[in-house]
């Protein structure tokens, strides 16, 4: 994937997230997905979606503003701020 690719990719799951909309979010996602938070590592789309679940369910209006998308090679990494 070119790196622009990646970077719209990125702002899709971005933008997916803020609408709280998971069914996109997991549309970019492998079934057999490792996210590995603070909280925990989640493994499989399962998991990821119950972790998400609780955070949208603790914290309802929480909004991620994207800060800076780093490409090298075939990996990327969103910074970004919480509001």
């Amino acid at each position: 994937m070119e790196p622009a690719e990646m970077k719209k990719t990125i702002r899709d799951i971005l933008e997916a997230f803020n609408r709280k909309d998971l069914s996109t979010m997991f549309s970019f996602y492998a079934d057999d997905v490792t996210y590995i938070r603070s909280e925990g590592t989640f493994k499989g789309k399962e998991e990821v979606k119950r972790y998400y679940t609780w955070v949208f369910s603790n914290w309802s209006d929480i909004k991620l503003i994207e800060k800076d998308i780093i490409v090298e090679g075939d990996r990327a990494a969103l910074e970004f701020i919480q509001k």
